[in-house]
């Protein structure tokens, strides 16, 4: 992919930045509530996906790369009374091709990070006090339009 990375300082950032993504669908995943943490794998395969559509803007430039990801900054819009917009971070592979850049790539990514959430979530239940609290980014998936999918974090 051709891009250049901004400087723009997130501070910055005001409605000149950022752009309306037409046809959003936004993606989630969770875990039901195990009796035993030690069954997680048997639930695995059915953790649950929920679509959405949302209104989400998205910075023009990307302001970090990777090895495999540029990230742009961007805005949830939340249009429920009292609930403000979300600042989020939106990446998505650098590389196209075949075999790259495929939604189940992004599927994959999101099931690994809700996984790990889950699990972080209930060793911290059971640490000793005084431990340090585990804690891992709870990822969605952005569906801009067909050709254009983002891991979303919030």
């Amino acid at each position: 992919k051709d891009f250049s990375i901004s400087e723009t300082e997130p501070h910055d950032l005001d409605e000149s930045h950022l752009e309306p993504q037409k046809n959003v669908h936004w993606l989630t995943c969770t875990i039901n509530t195990l009796d035993n943490v030690r069954n997680i794998k048997e639930h695995i395969g059915s953790i649950n996906h929920n679509w959405s559509n949302k209104m989400v803007k998205k910075a023009r430039h990307p302001f970090a790369e990777g090895a495999q990801r540029i990230s742009y900054h961007g805005m949830r819009m939340n249009y429920a009374e009292g609930e403000e917009d979300e600042k989020i971070v939106l990446k998505e592979f650098k590389h196209t091709g075949s075999g790259r850049d495929r939604r189940s790539d992004y599927v994959e990514i999101m099931e690994t990070q809700c996984v790990a959430a889950f699990m972080a979530s209930e060793f911290n239940k059971v640490a000793p006090p005084g431990s340090k609290r585990i804690t891992f980014l709870h990822v969605s998936i952005t569906a801009i339009s067909v050709f254009n999918i983002l891991i979303g974090c919030l």
